[in-house]
């Protein structure tokens, strides 16, 4: 997965092509929490009282739902094309909360493969996210090694530990139908700049929370994930009224300062197996609890 840290001399808002305003919402607040003893993997880290427990003020806003708000600026200018093989990655460098006021800058610039965007998402001077976006000058394939046989969730999941789990372990999938309702509720879980999405496509967040909650629901974890970094690649456009389901496998498996993490990489396709979309992403499996005065 691309990396990216913002230095000395990263975009301002002052030095952007275009800024864009938005209000960070915790779309998981509200939702209904599983009924089972896996709540925790409804909410997370994005419940009150359980990012307290890792050393947060409050419950985090979704990654996927930053980098959500941030697509609509790409699709007016590169047109609708960026929903056919448009890409867009976004690292998370800290944590935004519930009712912030951001703002996502953008500059433009071409080199020979096609259009490029950077962008930096600020909570008044503080950078929160970092990330570019592109669009390709042609047709994206999907790589040979990325595995397209779907695996449907086990009744026994495997356990996401550190020395249990390991890069090529599959992932699993339940396919969802994201017909008119379920993605007008996509929709309004995004708000603000999304909730008005007028251009026919399914909206590509849609893949990024498809092959969370499957990389989610893969394993069984001791502590809520943490989403630090998504890389999405489209590779067709796709229309509500679709089924869709994933399918991929662990790249890599690592720790860093007490965290641990792994890369996924997943294929979102249709029930007769169109490509529909690359997602790569980084996460925190097992976080380190903070330490906390009593």
């Amino acid at each position: 997965m691309t990396n990216m840290t913002l230095a000395d001399g990263a975009l301002r808002p002052d030095a952007a092509d275009l800024t864009v305003n938005f209000i960070a919402l915790n779309g998981v607040r509200g939702a209904a929490r599983h009924s089972d003893t896996l709540h925790e993997e409804a909410s997370g880290i994005h419940d009150d009282t359980i990012a307290q427990r890792y050393g947060y003020r409050g419950a985090l806003v979704p990654g996927i739902l930053i980098c959500g708000h941030t697509m609509p600026a790409l699709v007016d200018i590169w047109g609708e094309v960026w929903l056919e093989r448009g890409r867009i990655f976004m690292k998370h460098i800290r944590p935004a909360f519930d009712g912030e006021m951001l703002t996502a800058c953008f500059r433009w610039s071409r080199d020979g493969s096609g259009d490029l965007a950077e962008i930096v998402v600020y909570r008044d001077a503080v950078a929160v996210a970092v990330g570019n976006a592109s669009l390709p000058d042609g047709p994206v394939s999907v790589p040979e090694d990325l595995p397209r046989d779907i695996l449907p969730i086990p009744a026994k999941r495997p356990l996401a530990e550190p020395g249990i789990l390991k890069p090529g372990q599959r992932l699993f999938t339940r396919p969802v139908e994201i017909d008119t309702a379920e993605h007008g509720l996509a929709l309004s879980r995004l708000g603000g700049v999304s909730e008005e999405w007028p251009y026919g496509s399914i909206h590509p967040y849609v893949y990024q929370h498809i092959t969370s909650h499957d990389a989610i629901h893969s394993f069984v974890y001791s502590t809520p994930g943490i989403h630090v970094a998504g890389d999405t690649q489209m590779l067709g456009w796709a229309e509500p009224g679709l089924t869709l389901q994933s399918s991929g496998h662990v790249v890599a498996v690592y720790e860093r300062k007490g965290h641990h993490y792994f890369d996924t990489e997943q294929l979102v396709q249709t029930v007769d197996g169109k490509p529909i979309a690359i997602c790569r992403r980084t996460v925190i499996y097992k976080a380190r609890e903070a330490k906390v005065n009593q």
